[in-house]
């Protein structure tokens, strides 16, 4: 009986350290960095006997989706990084750089795959024998040192760099990544290594912010004697190499041989200076806890709760949407953890140039300009565009779009941006089905938002609205507009309902809307055209037997809905032209 409540109580316990955090299960994640092509998708190692990568997007509850390898490599791979500042030679690829267990760095231009498709065949890096998967890898620098782990970050120019042990490298894009020495952590400047014991450590984490500067977290540990003490410490470099400030006691741990910080993760504050605001992450060696704190010039606080239940290392860690994402290499799981505090999400990636199509319509809006704090966000977009297409004979002599067609090269992106200017979502809409004779794009839709367990920040928040090019990455911003969200404690405001009392209502069209798929012809002016037609053509016909087909009672009936689909638009003008003339020339008003 004692050891049936000993389990229980234990079971309550472990439940209880995993409140508020999501299990992503993946086989020995080891670094988790963003993929760059939109706010929360991540670019996961997964670090076995080979390596692979995957690109992740990740909702707002926390759960990956879709979780799937887009690629391996018969090299075991430790931690990659996607690269936003380069269009790579091939359209529907994307440049990734990446380190080895061997000490290699690498970079690839890999296959932007769409996975849902379910027809891709991964394959190897180099190896088309095997599964298709011909990218090679171009080594730009192999290490001496294969301590793990390798981290990779890259700044605002593309330049690398690249953690070896207490130096960091730096990886020149101009001089086509041409290996640099950039800066080497010096005891008692830079870095703090172990007392008492035969010493050990190195970099674990590097992040650069949005003003290039190079954010260090190191560590130190024991590889035997002792018993001794090791340190956690984390620096700042400017983009020349230069110590901005450095703190050389995060953290410590004592014991003999196996204690210390070996591998752990850094994010770093979206506001205030990121030199003494980060979140952090580690694992201590003496006794085999994990733990994620936020440092700010206030002192630093909990945000895992202790412990992290369900983690039993930490490789590595990221942010999206108040959480902190932690790879834990010893568990398979990528597992999140609810925070109160941001981390710095960089940009897309993308570069901003003057949009490529023309439009007639470009909008973006808040369904309101005001919402509490703990109501649901509503944004409505809508797109009408105009190619820039040309229509010529190909080769088969049949008609073909050549330019800049908006079917094959563009999407629209909406972005939400909360007031401290940091984008916490990016969703990408669907693309144009076109074809010679019909060269415009019509799309839009409304995106909901649920409330966040932290409730949305008070403040003005912002929607933008970009033509995106699929191949070369590049924005275009069309549309911005703002709302405000207050504080508030009660219940959230309900949404109204809209009655069928006026036709042009946007409840009603969207009923009606639905009743014209039906006719299995998609929701276009043709099927609407033939749904309004088929109509007033029944009640038309009921009017002629309800007067004993009188051909007045019948047409007035068939007046009504037909006057109905004219005023929502559903009857183009030129219809009412040839019903005039059709009554005009019934009645004899030409004779």
């Amino acid at each position: 009986m004692f050891k049936k409540l000993f389990i229980l109580f234990i079971m309550i316990v472990l439940s209880i350290q995993n409140v508020g955090s999501i299990a992503n299960y993946i086989y020995e994640p080891s670094c988790i960095n963003p993929s760059y092509d939109s706010a929360g998708v991540f670019l996961v190692t997964s670090s076995n006997v080979s390596g692979y990568v995957r690109s992740v997007g990740v909702n707002e509850a926390g759960y990956f989706s879709p979780s799937t390898t887009r690629m391996h490599s018969t090299i075991r791979v430790l931690c990659t990084v996607s690269d936003p500042t380069t269009t790579p030679t091939y359209p529907g690829t994307r440049r990734i750089f990446g380190s080895t267990y061997y000490g290699d760095i690498f970079w690839t231009d890999s296959p932007d795959v769409n996975y849902s498709l379910g027809f891709y065949s991964e394959g190897y890096f180099g190896d088309c024998a095997v599964g298709g998967n011909c990218n090679p890898l171009y080594k730009i620098g192999t290490f001496a040192s294969t301590a793990y782990p390798i981290k990779l970050t890259l700044d605002s120019s593309g330049n690398v760099y690249a953690s070896d042990g207490y130096n960091i490298k730096k990886f020149v894009k101009s001089l086509g990544y041409t290996q640099q020495a950039f800066v080497t952590l010096v005891n008692g400047v830079s870095a703090k290594v172990s007392v008492g014991c035969t010493i050990g450590g190195g970099i674990i984490d590097l992040q650069v912010d949005s003003s290039d500067n190079l954010h260090v977290l190191g560590g130190s540990y024991c590889t035997g004697g002792g018993p001794g003490t090791s340190y956690l410490y984390k620096d700042t470099f400017d983009s020349s190499g230069n110590l901005i400030h450095a703190n050389l006691t995060i953290d410590s741990d004592n014991g003999v041989g196996g204690s210390g910080f070996y591998t752990g993760g850094l994010v770093l504050d979206p506001t205030g200076n990121a030199t003494f605001n980060y979140t952090y992450a580690y694992e201590k060696g003496s006794t085999g806890v994990n733990a994620i704190y936020h440092n700010s010039t206030t002192g630093k606080a909990d945000v895992g709760g202790g412990a992290l239940g369900g983690v039993a290392s930490v490789e590595d860690i990221a942010y999206y949407n108040y959480q902190i994402f932690v790879a834990s290499s010893a568990s398979n799981v990528v597992q999140s953890f609810v925070t109160t505090y941001q981390g710095y999400i960089p940009t897309a990636g993308t570069t901003t140039v003057p949009a490529t199509n023309t439009y007639t319509t470009a909008t973006v809006n808040s369904l309101n300009s005001n919402y509490y704090n703990n109501s649901n966000f509503f944004l409505q977009y809508y797109v009408v565009g105009q190619t820039n297409a040309i229509r010529e004979l190909d080769t088969f002599q049949t008609w073909a779009i050549y330019g800049t067609s908006i079917s094959k090269h563009y999407k629209w992106k909406i972005e939400l941006v909360d007031p401290a200017g940091v984008a916490i979502d990016s969703r990408f809409s669907g693309g144009c089905d076109l074809n010679v004779l019909n060269t415009e794009c019509t799309i839009g839709g409304t995106l909901e938002y649920p409330v966040p367990t932290t409730n949305w920040t008070n403040g003005t928040w912002t929607a933008n609205l970009y033509e995106y090019n699929i191949d070369t990455y590049t924005l275009a911003i069309l549309d911005t507009s703002t709302f405000t969200v207050y504080f508030n404690s009660t219940t959230p405001i309900p949404e109204p309902q809209e009655t069928l009392e006026s036709g042009t209502g946007t409840t009603a069209l969207s009923i009606i809307d639905g009743w014209v798929g039906l006719l299995g012809l998609g929701v276009n002016s043709i099927s609407k055209f033939l749904f309004g037609m088929l109509i007033t053509l029944s009640v038309m016909f009921f009017g002629f037997i309800a007067t004993k087909f009188n051909s007045m009672g019948g047409a007035i009936a068939g007046a009504l809905p037909y006057t109905f689909f004219v005023f929502v638009e559903f009857f183009p003008i030129w219809t009412v032209i040839i019903v005039v003339m059709v009554i005009a020339l019934r009645t004899g008003w030409f004779k």
